[in-house]
């Protein structure tokens, strides 16, 4: 049962909890000296780069990623502050602008090879990969309008993601796995075409004290 929403059936470390924040510490990439809680937009919307959520924790500016395009902006309700997203405070606890910023902006694709991906220079260890998705476009509100899987270390780990059947029509979601890092070669999350574009609003990677 997912008693949190976070999308973990089994061994999740911390069941009341969708953000897992009792597994560790916000990794860092070794290669930029960043934090791996990432706002994902390239854009230079209000919605884009670094901010403060409700929580107190900083999100920074879009990194890691293979291609730049699309950055876009919610137009749900004619767009900017009236994009209202529902349910951030079923994931945060809290809510206010700049947590709703992270869901209002969103880094996507279109079809193309590769597809979209990000690296994350982190250590071999275990970790937690917390990804942030919601529907905040108008032409894919209803379930079955963008569906695409998400590869974690090269493991399907979410087959066939529909962020509308989750969380409705503009609604929070959150999606996490359990990794272990490998190899020396870092962490890549891929998502890949199914129907319409993938798009992502915030990746959070999380790990033991140490990593």
């Amino acid at each position: 049962m997912d008693c949190d929403g976070d999308g973990l059936i089994g061994g999740d470390p911390c069941p009341q909890d969708a953000r897992n924040k009792c597994f560790g510490e916000v990794a860092v990439d070794q290669t930029t000296g960043g934090i791996i809680r990432v706002n994902t937009n390239t854009g230079s919307f209000e919605c884009s780069g670094s901010k403060l959520d409700c929580s107190g924790d900083l999100w920074v500016a879009d990194f890691g990623y293979n291609l730049t395009a699309k950055a876009s902006a919610c137009n749900l309700n004619g767009g900017g502050e009236s994009c209202v997203v529902t349910g951030i405070t079923d994931i945060f606890g809290c809510d206010d602008e700049e947590t709703e910023d992270i869901f209002q902006c969103e880094h996507s694709d279109k079809r193309s090879s590769p597809e979209l991906s990000y690296d994350f220079d982190v250590p071999d260890g275990s970790y937690v990969v917390n990804l942030y998705f919601a529907n905040t476009y108008s032409g894919t509100t209803s379930a079955g309008d963008r569906i695409f899987d998400i590869t974690i270390e090269g493991v399907l780990v979410y087959d066939d993601f529909d962020q509308v059947a989750v969380g409705g029509a503009d609604g929070a979601v959150v999606r996490s796995a359990i990794v272990t890092v490998v190899g020396g070669d870092g962490l890549q999350i891929a998502f890949g075409h199914v129907t319409e574009n993938p798009a992502i609003k915030g990746i959070e990677i999380l790990g033991p004290a140490g990593l």
